[in-house]
């Protein structure tokens, strides 16, 4: 039986999200069906790969790099002969649309799209240029896969993208993996002593964050109940399930897409909307006032999360990949 060449264009290994999907897809990928390459654009791996995927690494110099980047994956198209090519952002997903049509070998391409264009623009400066583009590009890749829903209507809404390249796919996660890093120990008297609750949050150090509203809800939260915030800058796309599999109680925003889509309110999590930092506050104050009600929250969370177990949502991929390539 062929295997299928799967090849994945990411920008680096360094720790993001998308990164930890990418490190799922290929551990997990049926080697009997499937065998799966990597492509890097710059060299820098703190999530280890699968021992039997050969990385080449692209030396990105800098963000005016792209035509060299373009010819180069271009002729690892035309060397390689994959099958099918899977970017993971929207830059690699220009990127590998752009190649293709330099190439004269042309391979399926399935683009990957992990969050809300329309909403990330705000905040990019290379938006105007992508805003162009992706309308222009995405169309003429096989099928797009969209982390949520809110983030397939995006894309058929705004982009042009047609509704029928579309697949929702929700992010794997490693549970087991999840569950055996909570083990370990923390390394800050915080969570040495547990003197007083500590609320956590995770996310990229960015003002799309919306840090500023946390802070000013968590000083409404100080005044009435004794606890201390925690921040994490190594933001995870995936950390709503995560904290999910973890156990732990979890407060998500209502942003546009992905989390009302894993958090049924007061059933398996809170949700606030964005920026109402009464909200915010109010909900923390919530949880740690009624560890019952927190408990119950938690469980059901562990139990939602067991839906995006890495082995079922890369079975989705696998089908995918299946389908556009059935002629080939």
């Amino acid at each position: 039986m062929h295997r299928k060449k799967v090849l994945l264009v990411l920008n680096d290994l360094a720790g993001g999200g998308e990164d930890r999907v990418a490190t799922l897809l290929l551990e997990h990928l049926d080697r009997g069906r499937f065998e799966p390459l990597l492509v890097l654009l710059e060299d820098r791996r703190d999530y280890a790969t699968a021992e039997d995927v050969p990385i080449t690494c692209l030396h990105k110099k800098s963000r005016y790099d792209l035509p060299r980047l373009i010819w180069r994956l271009a002729r690892i198209y035309e060397k390689g002969k994959p099958d099918v090519v899977l970017g993971i952002s929207s830059y690699l997903n220009l990127l590998t649309v752009l190649a293709r049509k330099l190439s004269r070998v042309k391979p399926k391409l399935l683009l990957s799209e992990h969050m809300n264009i329309s909403i990330s623009f705000r905040y990019e400066p290379l938006s105007r240029v992508k805003a162009w583009a992706i309308p222009r590009l995405y169309p003429q890749s096989d099928a797009v896969i969209a982390v949520s829903r809110g983030v397939a209507g995006d894309l058929v809404a705004n982009f042009g993208v047609p509704h029928e390249k579309t697949k929702v796919i929700y992010n794997p996660v490693d549970i087991d993996h999840i569950l055996t890093l909570a083990r370990d120990d923390v390394d800050h008297p915080w969570f040495a002593h547990k003197e007083s609750p500590i609320v956590i949050a995770v996310g990229r150090l960015t003002a799309q964050k919306g840090y500023s509203h946390l802070l000013r809800a968590f000083a409404q939260v100080t005044e009435k109940f004794p606890c201390r915030l925690v921040i994490l800058g190594e933001g995870l796309a995936l950390v709503v399930i995560e904290a999910m599999a973890c156990g732990v109680p979890v407060i998500g925003t209502r942003c546009p897409s992905g989390p009302d889509e894993i958090i049924t309110d007061g059933v398996n999590s809170l949700l606030v909307s964005v920026a109402d930092e009464a909200a915010m506050a109010e909900a923390i104050l919530q949880l740690l006032n009624d560890k019952d009600f927190a408990i119950k929250l938690a469980q059901a969370g562990r139990k939602q999360a067991e839906d995006f177990v890495a082995r079922k949502r890369v079975a989705e991929y696998e089908q995918l990949i299946s389908t556009i390539t059935s002629s080939l």
